[in-house]
């Protein structure tokens, strides 16, 4: 059977005895702390690293902008395109790179300029290379583990108000302080992920971390 979001966050909260949702929209105190937990956390940990299964060629869409006198647009450019929109069913962070095929393996387009979510350039055609956010079902093992567990702890508080056991998640999820976040199920996760990925990868840090242990 297929995840859903709703099974991962119940497996999260079954982590410390919490209950289930039917859906993030039910009527109980429980749906409404996960439903303000729930998408900050993974999408926060699917934009802080640049995970293989999530790495996608996007064609962009050229806008109809009127070009100037002497066919180029006001700023000087031949050509725009859109970037899709931030979060779940667009993109997770800047693209990587633009392309002029969706060929990875051909040279990178430089000369362009970004304003407000469009790409200006002279290119006839324009490919992005991003991160798209994908549904549980396309999750590994390794990554719905890491969601499971950063979850499990930053919902503890708001459902149970218990910060003993969410030391003990904490560490289970990103290690222990002197790790830096590159700790347990989460840096798992990234080094299993490095193996299926050649690619430059970004800068990571895990967003869920910060310096103050309670």
């Amino acid at each position: 059977m297929s995840a859903n979001d709703v099974d991962v966050a119940n497996e999260a909260l079954a982590k410390f005895g919490a209950g289930d949702i039917a859906t993030f929209d039910d009527a109980t105190a429980l749906a409404r702390a996960v439903k303000r937990v729930y998408w900050r956390v993974v999408l926060a940990i699917m934009s802080s690293y640049s995970w293989s299964f999530l790495r996608t060629n996007l064609q962009l869409v050229q806008l109809a902008d009127p070009v100037m006198a002497d066919n180029y647009l006001a700023p000087g450019w031949r050509y725009a395109y859109a970037l899709p929109p931030y979060g779940p069913g667009g993109i997770l962070a800047a693209p990587f790179a633009y392309l002029a095929t969706p060929n990875r393996q051909n040279e990178e387009v430089h000369d362009f300029e970004l304003q407000n979510g469009v790409v200006y350039c002279n290119e006839t055609t324009l490919y992005a290379d991003c991160l798209q956010a994908a549904d549980p079902s396309q999750w590994p093992p390794y990554f719905r583990r890491a969601i499971v567990d950063c979850l499990a702890y930053e919902l503890i508080m708001p459902v149970s108000g218990n910060s003993g056991l969410r030391d003990d998640l904490k560490a289970e999820a990103v290690g222990t302080p002197d790790e830096g976040g590159m700790g347990g199920s989460l840096g798992q996760a990234r080094t299993a992920d490095s193996r299926n990925d050649s690619s430059d990868t970004l800068g990571w840090a895990s967003p869920l971390i910060d310096a103050r242990w309670r």
